[in-house]
């Protein structure tokens, strides 16, 4: 059987997120990304290690960056352990998060609303600015977009207690 309209959808939906922020992969470092990831010695520590400072508190006492978004830090742990210090590297695997995000919305949408055009303007909506919001996010850390030559950058960059 050869897949409808609505189960292409959020593939479709998917694609285009992705092609609509794939110049993201020649910028650089930005925003806090030194303190963050470039001079964060603290994510080249023994992954276990790390994730129990982490989820004990006890990564706040120690002034670990972003210590109160544990999910994001083990990523970037992650990351820089596949990609050393690439941006090209880390945003690209921003886009493949924001792509699955968009399908993913796209499927959710039809599911609830059945309707394509329903699902079509929840994928448009889907928040560009913020493609690794689902490990970013967190209720202490705000994250107005900033918006710069025409592509949308951000996410929840806002600063850890120091």
């Amino acid at each position: 059987m050869r897949p409808g309209p609505s189960t292409s959808l959020p593939f479709i939906a998917a694609g285009a997120g992705v092609a609509a922020f794939a110049s993201a992969v020649t910028y650089d470092f930005a925003y806090d990304d030194r303190w963050t990831i470039i001079e964060n010695a603290w994510l080249m520590r023994p992954l276990g290690e790390l994730a129990r400072l982490l989820f004990t508190g006890e990564a706040v006492a120690k002034r670990i960056p972003d210590a109160t978004r544990p999910l994001m830090v083990l990523g970037h742990a992650l990351e820089r352990r596949l990609f050393g210090l690439s941006p090209a590297a880390y945003h690209f695997n921003s886009l493949i998060i924001y792509g699955i995000c968009c399908g993913f919305a796209t499927t959710v949408a039809l599911i609830f609303g059945r309707q394509r055009h329903v699902a079509l303007v929840a994928a448009c909506l889907w928040d560009p600015g913020r493609p690794r919001a689902p490990l970013r996010s967190t209720v202490n850390a705000p994250a107005p977009s900033v918006r710069q030559g025409g592509h949308c950058r951000g996410g929840a960059w806002g600063r850890s207690p120091r």
